[in-house]
C-alpha cells in the first residue's frame, strides 16, 4: 500500500510540475500592422500590457510591417498597437498555446478636421529606429524649458510632468539625453527651446539606449557665435519658499560654454497634526494619539554647474563639472502624547541637523569611427560630505545620533555599435561601477563603518 500511494503520488507530482512548466514557458505572438490600404507599415510600437495595463513586452514592426512578441505565460492580455500619425488601438489577446497568429491590425490616420483644412501631424516623421520630431515655431514660442517643450509636443503614450521634472511612457520614467549624453533634470529644466533644433524619441530603444525602457534625445543647434543670459524664480506667496536659476551660455565656432546657478530655499513653521497611531508587538499592541504643539522646517540649497562641449561632424566631446550644497539647520517638533491606560499627556521633543556637499566630474565623448560604426564612452567621478544630527526625548528616555559620512563613486561606461545589412545592428557595452563609503559614528558602540563596491 505504501509503494503504491507514493507511485501514485510521484506521479502527480510529475504531472504538477509538467503543468507549471507549460504554464511558464514563453508563448510568441505573431501578427501583421496594416495603414489604410493595407499596406505594411513599418517601425510602428507593439506593446503587450496586462488586462490592467502593466507593461509586459515591446517590439517594433519590421520593414513590412510584421512583429512577433513573447508572452511569459498562458492568460489574457491587451496589445497596444501605436505609431506616429496613426490612432492607438488596443486588441484584447486570449494566449492559450504556444504561438498565437493574429489577423491584419489596420490602424486609422490620426487627423483633426478644422473647416476644409486638414491637419496631420507632418512634425513626426518614423525613422529606422525612432521618432524625429521637429518642434513647430508656436511650440517653441510658448515653452520655457525643455519639458515645457516636450509637454506641447505632445508625443502619444508620452506623460510629462513639468513641475516635478518627470517624463514617462508606457513602462516607466523615459530617461532624457542631451546631444547623445544622459542629462540631469536641472539641464532640462534649464534648456532654451529655442536652441533646440529636433527631437529624438526612442519608444522601443536599441544601440546605446539599449538599457533604457524609452528615450528622449534632444538634438541641439550648433552657433557659430553668440550667447544669452537667463533667469528665472518661483516665488511661493505666504511663506518662505523659493527656487531662483540663471543661465548663461556663450557659442563660438565648435565650442559651447554653459553656466547654470540657482538657490533654493524654504522655511515654515505652525503646522497642525493630529494622529492616531498603533505599535504592534508580538505580545501586545500599544496605541498612543499625537498632536503638534511646535514645530519649524527650514532647508536651503545651492549648486553651480559648468558645461562645456565640442561638436565636429564626426566627434562630439563635453565636460560637467558641478557643485552641489544642501543644508537643514535645526528643524525640530515638539508633540504632546497620550498613550492609553495613561490619565496625563506627556510631550516629546526631536531635532534634525543635517547638511551636504558633492563635487562631480562627467566626461563624455562620442566617436564616429566609419558611417556605421560609432564608439562612446563616459566616466564619472563624485565626492559625497554628509554630516547628520538627531535627537529624541520624551520623558527620560533619549535617543542621540551624530554621524558624517564621506562617499566616493566612480563608473565608467563604454559602448561599441555597427549596423549591418537590412537594417540589423550589434551593440557591445562594457561598464564598472566603484563606490567606497565611510561612515564616522561620533555617538554609540560602533566607532565607523567602511564599505567597499565595485561591479
Amino acid at each position: 500500500m505504501t509503494s503504491s500511494y507514493l507511485l501514485k503520488l510521484t506521479g502527480l507530482s510529475i504531472l504538477i510540475f509538467t503543468l507549471s512548466l507549460s504554464c511558464l514557458r514563453a508563448q510568441n505572438i505573431r501578427g501583421t500592422v496594416w495603414d489604410e490600404n493595407h499596406n505594411g507599415l513599418s517601425y510602428a510600437t507593439v506593446r503587450l500590457l496586462h488586462p490592467d495595463s502593466i507593461f509586459v513586452a515591446g517590439v517594433c514592426t519590421d520593414s513590412v510591417g510584421h512583429y512577433q512578441i513573447k508572452a511569459s505565460y498562458t492568460g489574457n492580455y491587451l496589445l497596444g498597437i501605436s505609431s506616429i500619425g496613426f490612432k492607438t488601438k488596443f486588441i484584447p489577446v486570449h494566449v492559450l498555446q504556444d504561438e498565437v497568429r493574429l489577423e491584419p491590425v489596420v490602424l486609422d490616420v490620426e487627423a483633426v478636421r478644422l473647416g476644409e483644412v486638414m491637419v496631420n501631424a507632418s512634425s513626426f516623421i518614423r525613422q529606422k529606429d525612432h521618432v524625429l520630431i521637429i518642434p513647430e515655431k508656436t511650440q517653441v514660442r510658448h515653452s520655457a524649458s525643455g519639458y515645457d517643450l516636450l509637454y506641447r509636443l505632445m508625443i502619444p503614450e508620452v506623460e510629462v510632468d513639468r513641475i516635478n521634472g518627470k517624463v514617462s511612457a508606457i513602462g516607466g520614467e523615459t530617461t532624457l539625453y542631451i546631444d547623445g549624453r544622459k542629462a540631469d533634470a536641472r539641464e532640462i529644466r534649464n534648456l532654451n527651446p529655442k536652441d533646440v533644433e529636433k527631437i529624438e524619441y526612442y519608444d522601443v530603444p536599441t544601440g546605446k539606449y539599449m538599457n533604457d525602457i524609452s528615450a528622449i534625445n534632444f538634438v541641439m543647434k550648433q552657433h557659430e557665435s553668440g550667447g544669452y543670459v537667463s533667469f528665472n524664480a518661483d516665488q511661493k506667496i505666504g511663506y518662505l519658499s523659493g527656487d531662483y536659476n540663471v543661465v548663461a551660455k556663450l557659442s563660438k565656432k565648435s565650442m559651447d560654454y554653459t553656466l547654470f546657478a540657482g538657490y533654493s530655499q524654504r522655511e515654515y513653521s505652525k503646522l497642525t497634526d493630529d494622529r492616531q497611531e498603533a505599535f504592534v508587538f508580538t505580545d501586545r499592541v500599544v496605541r498612543r494619539q499625537s498632536t503638534l504643539l511646535d514645530d519649524r522646517v527650514k532647508n536651503n540649497s545651492q549648486y553651480a554647474q559648468l558645461n562645456i562641449s565640442n561638436k565636429q561632424d564626426k566627434r562630439l566631446l563635453s565636460g560637467k563639472l558641478s557643485l552641489v550644497h544642501s543644508d537643514s539647520p535645526d528643524n525640530y517638533n515638539r508633540r504632546s502624547l497620550l498613550y492609553d491606560g495613561d490619565k496625563e499627556n506627556i510631550e516629546s521633543f526631536s531635532n534634525v541637523s543635517q547638511s551636504g556637499w558633492k563635487p562631480n566630474l562627467e566626461l563624455y565623448g562620442h566617436w564616429d569611427v566609419t558611417d556605421k560604426q560609432y564608439l562612446e564612452t563616459t566616466v564619472v567621478g563624485s565626492y559625497t560630505h554628509n554630516q547628520y544630527r538627531y535627537s529624541y526625548q520624551e520623558n527620560d528616555y533619549t535617543v542621540l545620533t551624530d554621524n558624517q559620512e564621506d562617499m566616493y563613486e566612480l563608473y565608467a561606461i563604454l559602448n561599441y555599435g555597427i549596423q549591418f545589412k537590412h537594417r540589423n545592428a550589434l551593440t557591445i557595452q562594457g561598464f564598472h561601477f566603484h563606490t567606497v563609503s565611510s561612515i564616522d559614528y561620533r555617538i554609540g558602540n560602533i566607532p565607523w563603518q567602511h564599505f567597499w563596491e565595485k561591479e
